[in-house]
């Protein structure tokens, strides 16, 4: 009931409102997983996933706004510059 209430909620804060283990839910979790319940994301999941949405804007910037400054994109799609020279890396555009 928790996670159809919130569906990002964290094992941490299950653990907590249940008040057992962050263990135990882990077991849970995998257990159901086995049972054919839903999947969860992982955090690397949700990264990889953000990841990709940022390199479609990037493309999208570099094709469309070839004049904005490595600044001015990183802004654009809210990454640290240094993240920005390794998407840029990744596109082959650095």
């Amino acid at each position: 009931e928790l996670i159809k209430k919130n569906p990002n909620i964290t094992r941490v804060e299950v653990s907590r409102a249940l008040g057992i283990s962050k263990r135990t839910v882990s077991r849970y979790l995998s257990e159901f997983r086995k049972d054919g319940g839903f999947i969860f994301k992982t955090q690397a999941d949700i990264q990889a996933e953000l990841k990709k949405k940022r390199l479609i804007v990037l493309k999208r910037l570099l094709n469309h706004h070839p004049e904005y400054s490595r600044a001015m994109l990183a802004r654009t799609v809210d990454v640290h510059i240094r993240t920005l020279l390794k998407y840029l890396a990744e596109l082959g555009r650095l």
